[in-house]
């Protein structure tokens, strides 16, 4: 599994257990997420153009 793969399941993990969870506690996973997909989009920028043909 990709790193790019595991960032955006953790991402989708967070998003789908905030309905259960208090407004603190979605606060908190809400800063994570964004946190996470500030480091996806870097990340991406970071990688090498995939290679065409």
């Amino acid at each position: 599994m990709s790193m790019s793969n595991l960032k955006e399941e953790a991402i989708c993990f967070v998003e789908d257990t905030l309905a259960v969870d208090t407004a603190a506690d979605i606060e908190q996973k809400q800063r994570i997420a964004e946190y996470l997909k500030r480091l996806i989009r870097e990340d991406n920028r970071n990688e090498p153009p995939s290679p065409t043909h």
